[in-house]
């Protein structure tokens, strides 16, 4: 925008323009807000954040898959002659293989087994002779096969039991998801609160932008007045003076606060992807006041929906996890193991796979750490942790209060402000038309007047700089309040 002289118009016509009406639609604040939500990369990468923590919480889980082992072996050997019957040369094919795994709900390990193992053994005939017949040979066959499957079932009474171990990494990681989801909500809080201010800024630097215009074009129909009256012998040379000198400051003071508005305007349209055809106008009702809630209600819904009080209680829920965990930790290991299976065995491979004889068994296991003070001292460790978060939760609460009654007290104290803005406006507005009418009869001078519209000015500049604090007030509040950002499944 301009000053002065604008394509041979003259600067009171452009002030005219922009007093009146804004080249383009303009924004609500709810707009503008929802444009930088749906634009800006910060709510990507946040959403992100807390999807690689969950991400990993699924990787731990992958723990309790099936796991599947095999273990194929070949063995010749060739026997020292040390004894009876030794065989000459023992071929030996082995193959094993096993699933397993562990049970988290109970703690317990699962294993299904198959063994199979081929015996080739060349040993020299021995033959053993009967009275009354031919000798007998016993060396027996030289090739033998054997099969069995098994499956094993380990369930544990005291250390992991409930699979309080085994699933502790992967519970705690999901608390620390959780975490995340409100720590990425609280920063995109924050930077909607950012950007909301910078719209109150904006729209104060609009209203300031409009009051310049209006001074600029009374300034201008005062100069055009003075010329007259100088071509007419009614006033002295120095009023004209004054009066371009008034035109000079007013068209100063416009360029400034354009200078800032647009710069504010290009920030605005780079934070919701507005580049190409940024907002023209902010629509707001600068010197509209709004409903709050009463400062109880607001303290209760913090302290019921308050994300960084939500955020403390899954941490606090967290640590009980871990203190569960490392309870468990510290106690002995006393494991029930059971097994069953059943086996065959031939000098055939198709007679040995019956599977005819069974094999049961049960046992206990049982072991004891000394001392274990490694697992007292972290029971102790996290017992200190979690008095120390109920504090942070109490010091949250403290503070969330704090500010909540604080900036309801402010927001409310401002309404007398800006009744006193008001007021002086209006005593402004009639001193500047009385200095007018005096200076018309001749009884007081042009720089009354003058002065008198200048102070006009500022007392609406002052109205306008007390109505947009009062507006961040409000967003400072609706912030606190976690209104400002709607996550998407909450919408």
């Amino acid at each position: 925008m301009s000053t002065g002289r604008h394509r041979g118009w003259p600067a009171s016509l452009v002030a005219v323009l922009l007093w009146l009406a804004p080249a383009a639609p303009a924004v609500t604040i709810e707009e503008y807000l929802a444009a930088v939500q749906a634009y800006h990369p910060v709510f990507t990468s946040e959403t992100l954040r807390y999807g690689v923590e969950f991400k990993k919480q699924e990787a731990i889980q992958g723990g309790e898959d099936w796991s599947l082992s095999a273990a194929p072996a070949y063995d010749y050997d060739e026997p020292l002659k040390n004894r009876f019957a030794a065989a000459e040369e023992v071929d030996n094919l082995h193959f094993s293989a096993a699933m397993a795994r562990p049970i988290w709900k109970t703690g317990g390990r699962l294993q299904l087994a198959y063994d199979y193992n081929y015996n080739d053994s060349k040993i020299a005939p021995v033959f053993l002779p009967f009275e009354s017949g031919e000798p007998v040979d016993i060396t027996g066959p030289s090739e033998f096969f054997d099969n069995a499957v098994a499956l094993t079932y380990t369930h544990p009474l005291r250390r992991n039991a409930g699979g309080a171990l085994d699933s502790l990494e992967a519970d705690l990681q999901g608390y620390t998801a959780r975490q995340s989801i409100y720590t990425a909500y609280e920063n995109l809080e924050a930077f909607l609160r950012s950007a909301a201010l910078l719209y109150i800024d904006w729209a104060q630097l609009h209203e300031q932008r409009r009051i310049a215009a209006e001074r600029l074009h009374l300034a201008e129909e005062e100069l055009a007045d003075t010329r007259k009256k100088l071509d007419l012998n009614i006033v002295e040379k120095v009023d004209l003076h004054r009066a371009e000198n008034a035109v000079w400051v007013a068209q100063q003071g416009l360029k400034q606060v354009e200078q800032a508005w647009h710069a504010t305007q290009v920030e605005l349209a780079m934070l919701s992807g507005k580049k190409e055809a940024p907002y023209q106008a902010p629509d707001l009702e600068l010197y509209k006041t709004v409903d709050l809630p009463d400062a109880d209600a607001a303290v209760q819904e913090l302290r019921r929906s308050a994300r960084v009080l939500r955020k403390i209680d899954v941490r606090l829920a967290q640590i009980t996890r871990e203190q569960e965990g490392l309870q468990s930790a510290g106690r002995a290991n006393l494991d029930v193991i059971l097994s069953g299976g059943l086996k065959d065995g031939a000098d055939s491979f198709t007679d040995s796979t019956g599977f005819s004889q069974p094999n049961v068994g049960v046992a206990l296991a049982y072991q004891h750490p000394l001392g274990n003070r490694t697992a007292r001292a972290e029971i102790e460790r996290a017992e200190l942790e979690r008095m120390r978060t109920v504090k942070i939760r109490e010091e949250m609460e403290i503070q969330l209060e704090s500010s909540a009654r604080s900036l309801l007290i402010r927001i409310s104290d401002w309404m007398p402000v800006l009744a006193l803005n008001r007021e002086r406006i209006k005593t402004a507005a009639d001193k500047t038309r009385e200095e007018a009418r005096l200076y018309e009869q001749g009884r007081n001078e042009l720089t009354f007047v003058i002065q008198s519209r200048d102070a006009e000015a500022r007392a609406k500049l002052s109205y306008a700089d007390n109505a947009a604090t009062y507006h961040r007030l409000v967003i400072q509040f609706r912030a606190l309040m976690d209104e400002l950002f709607v996550p998407a499944q909450a919408k």
